[in-house]
């Protein structure tokens, strides 16, 4: 304990001539960061695609609503797209959301 109370005014002027030239480098590795980092870009995709779904359902009750030429199921063609594409983007979410949890 006394060797290094002893070294350790040597030490700090080598630190601060370190610091001076610009070659002090310091290196911190968080582990816990990185997956934080890796969760809030699952978290975002999940909100994206859930937005998308959102929009494309909504999308879908306009068109539903304009009348036109009815194709499948009484709906139009560009609404039967966005009513499929709600249901993929729905269906995505509630699987990425399962299996995030197992």
């Amino acid at each position: 304990m006394m060797d290094l109370l002893v070294g350790l005014p040597k030490d700090f002027r080598r630190l601060l001539r370190a610091a001076r030239r610009g070659a002090l480098r310091v290196h911190i590795d968080i582990a816990e960061l990185e997956r934080f980092g890796e969760r809030l870009d699952r978290a975002a995709s999940r909100l994206t695609i859930g937005m998308i779904t959102a929009a494309f359902i909504i999308g879908t009750s306009i068109m539903m609503s304009v009348s036109g030429d009815t194709g499948y199921l009484g709906m139009t063609i560009l609404a039967s797209f966005g009513f499929a594409m709600a249901t993929l983007g729905g269906g995505w979410v509630l699987v990425s959301i399962w299996r995030g949890r197992r």
